[in-house]
């Protein structure tokens, strides 16, 4: 008989290298913002209030089942989390500049720089799934200075919601977050509605990211940012574990499930079902990213209310993916940074130094399409500021004498990757050359 798999966990190490807050910047700076780094002690994250026992007890105190998210069902429409300024000067990319312009050094052992949803977005789109979110891959690949940036091409856009209710789902996870951090009354009597969110953008908001160094494989490092959503309470020395991700969650399940009363077991079997856990391994590869492992759930009914709030280890979400999808978690969801890794390598071996190259995938179960663009189609064309090149200038030397091939083969017209496999090149029919609005148009490079 073969040997059964274990069930093992997806095992990363991320470390902490500065934590960053971004605020305005000043009328003689170039940019729109500037990077601030907050000392080692410092941790300027909400702090978890720990709703998954408080939500239990104001269900037994006050006998109510629900708490409203929302105070109407058009709450939604003015909430925005995009800057009002010119979001294309702005962009992720700006902040992860900033950052390690702040440091000051970026170790020649770094291969890979970018932010952490970009490298989830590529992992998972490695899964050979219908819904692994295939077509929000539209990244760039540029290298410079033997460095490689990755980054997401286009703008975001919080408008076009199919309905109202749509939109709601997505802001729920917003008033989730808030509900998960609020400071609620003494006396569960005075639970309510709690004040409606002002936008992340206001001036009263500062965003905050760490900057994480996480070994991808054995010899493929990645720098990048991260934002974390609650920190526990305590003291000690802050890990990334201390750290905790929340989800809003409408399950399919009956309206009259106690969530806070069933047993974990059963709340996970009821959450994570059959044919329904690509979101679950998404969310762990998010997690195992940061070095988060605790997920808390905020479960919502129908009409945008609070049913319950659990919170699980990333471990158990694991095991219960494990047990419904076991060749998809041992040949995809444990090989996904190692995936990200080989193509880190790829990208090295095939790409010309100074060139933008678009990365797309055409439907879930295609390849990854690797093709050179002009500076033209780039969203976002300055891969770096003028400081970061300068710091990266200082390393060149020492990052190239290291045993990495950068002189493998290079593709004129781009190559296709999956996992495991040999780059397949395209050839000169398979990239419209006729001019760059055909192009455009085929990589879809400038849509936003």
């Amino acid at each position: 008989m073969p040997r059964k798999r274990n069930c093992d966990s997806l095992n990363t190490s991320p470390v902490e290298k500065g934590i960053f807050k971004f605020v305005d910047a000043p009328p003689e700076s170039p940019y729109a913002i500037s990077a601030s780094r907050m000392k080692s002690r410092m941790k300027p994250h909400p702090v978890y209030n720990n709703l998954h026992l408080k939500f239990t007890d104001f269900q037994k105190r006050t006998g109510r089942q629900k708490l409203p998210l929302l105070h109407t069902m058009q709450e939604s429409e003015n909430y925005t989390t995009l800057d009002p300024r010119n979001t294309t000067s702005l962009p992720r990319l700006l902040r992860l500049n900033l950052a390690l312009t702040e440091i000051g050094d970026v170790p020649p052992r770094i291969d890979l720089l970018t932010n952490r949803g970009d490298i989830n977005d590529l992992a998972f789109g490695f899964f050979p799934r219908d819904y692994n979110n295939y077509f929000k891959i539209n990244h760039v690949a540029y290298i410079s200075r033997g460095r490689l940036f990755v980054w997401h091409d286009q703008t975001r856009c919080e408008t076009n919601f199919p309905s109202l209710r749509d939109r709601n789902k997505w802001f729920s996870g917003y008033k989730f977050e808030q509900a998960c951090a609020y400071c609620w009354p003494a006396s569960f009597d005075e639970w309510g509605i709690m004040p409606k969110l002002e936008s992340p953008y206001s001036t009263s908001k500062v965003p905050v990211l760490n900057l994480l160094e996480l070994p991808l494989d054995h010899n493929v490092n990645a720098l990048f940012l991260a934002e974390y959503d609650v920190i526990r309470k305590g003291k000690g020395t802050k890990t990334p574990a201390w750290y905790l991700e929340l989800k809003c969650i409408q399950p399919n399940a009956s309206a009259k499930i106690t969530w806070q009363t069933i047993s974990k077991e059963r709340a996970l079997k009821l959450l994570i079902r059959e044919g329904m856990c690509m979101r679950f391994f998404k969310t762990c590869i998010q997690c195992k990213l940061a070095g988060c492992e605790t997920v808390v759930y905020g479960i919502r009914s129908r009409d945008m209310a609070l049913v319950g709030v659990r919170q699980f280890q990333v471990r158990e979400l694991e095991v219960r993916l494990y047990q419904l999808e076991p060749k998809l978690y041992c040949d995809y969801y444990l090989k996904a940074l190692s995936n990200v890794a080989e193509l880190v390598r790829t990208l090295y071996q095939q790409c010309h130094e100074n060139q933008f190259y678009m990365m797309t995938k055409d439907a879930a179960l295609a390849p990854l399409k690797v093709r050179p663009v002009s500076r033209d189609l780039v969203l976002y064309p300055e891969p770096m500021l003028t400081e970061l090149d300068a710091i990266l200038e200082r390393n060149e030397n020492e990052r190239r004498t290291e045993p990495r091939d950068y002189n493998g083969t290079k593709t004129k017209f781009g190559f296709t990757f999956a996992p495991g496999t040999v780059p397949e090149q395209l050839i000169k029919d398979e990239i419209a050359e006729a001019d760059l609005a055909d192009l455009a148009e085929e990589l879809e490079a400038i849509q936003i």
